[in-house]
């Protein structure tokens, strides 16, 4: 069996349709998990799997590093690195969860 991670939540639907017009299964043949969240992945059949992130949080803290960056160099400071990393979450649904597998 296949594990296939689209870039996006829409491209994985688009996949679901495609392989639904096949002899393949979803997820016993193909498990297929998303990105983004998207409010439809509860509702396509089979509801899909997806990868979350926090946009919201995100686009916050770019503009905050952002805000610090001008305010360095209008100060003559040169600006520091900084490296942020965001918490994921991976919800699972029927799109990736064979029926013998229980998640925890």
């Amino acid at each position: 069996s296949y594990v296939l991670l689209a870039f996006s939540d829409s491209m994985a639907d688009g996949v679901i349709d495609a392989i639904k017009q096949t002899s393949f299964k979803i997820p016993e043949d193909i498990a297929i998990v998303g990105f983004g969240g998207a409010v439809f992945t509860e509702i396509v059949q089979p509801k899909m799997s997806t990868v979350v992130q926090n946009p919201f949080r995100m686009g916050n803290k770019a503009a905050e590093l952002l805000l610090d960056k001008i305010s360095s160099v209008e100060n003559n400071n040169l600006p520091n690195l900084e490296t942020v990393i965001h918490q994921a979450e991976l919800i699972i649904r029927s799109s990736s969860q064979l029926p013998s597998t229980k998640v925890i």
